[in-house]
């Protein structure tokens, strides 16, 4: 993981504000080349692909996960967004928000961030 990556999840988990290259931290949200990625939520973490499946942004969220002790990584197969849980692979769309967040049982749960559907 590089070190950017590393400097800006911590800036989100402490709530403090970055700015290094491509990247930006405003407090409470990640934006990279300007297109918001991931936003601390009272419910968990809400992220978005925001239409650019590229490793970096897959780095970015990863490192986000990381940070925030989420048992979450993104990948790509087969040219296909995959978010890896405990629970197992989910597809990603690249263009849609998600809010991953520990259920009251302890389980990492994937939803719609706007239905706050399980997926």
């Amino acid at each position: 993981m590089r070190q950017i990556t590393k400097m800006a999840a911590a800036a989100l988990h402490r709530r403090q504000m970055f700015k290094m290259a491509n990247t930006i931290v405003d407090g409470t949200a990640m934006y990279v080349h300007g297109s918001c990625v991931a936003a601390v939520m009272p419910q968990g973490i809400q992220f978005s692909m925001s239409g650019w499946p590229t490793k970096l942004t897959r780095e970015r969220l990863n490192g986000v996960f990381d940070k925030f002790g989420l048992a979450a990584v993104l990948f790509q197969r087969k040219g296909e967004q995959l978010l890896s849980l405990p629970s197992g692979d989910q597809l990603i769309d690249p263009d849609a928000t998600y809010l991953l967040h520990y259920t009251d049982n302890g389980v990492l749960e994937l939803c719609d961030y706007y239905s706050f559907i399980p997926i």
